[in-house]
């Protein structure tokens, strides 16, 4: 895992990470919410949205990352 799944274990702390890029959190990331025009369209666990996105915005992420069903 990254460094920065360490430190939130480790620490027993929360991050906020910004990215249009689905990738780089799956190995991250425990809840994702996803935004269009600055409004949370959809927060959900990853697994969740990756398996099954409910809004345009998330199934257009997870069609650009590319992440296997």
């Amino acid at each position: 895992n990254s460094l920065l799944r360490k430190l939130v274990v480790q620490q027993n702390i929360s991050c906020l990470f910004v990215t249009h890029n689905l990738n780089t959190i799956t190995s991250i990331a425990d809840k994702v919410a996803v935004m269009d025009a600055g409004k949370i369209v959809e927060c959900a666990a990853m697994n969740s949205i990756i398996k099954n996105p409910q809004s345009a915005v998330a199934r257009a992420l997870v069609t650009a990352a590319h992440i296997l069903k």
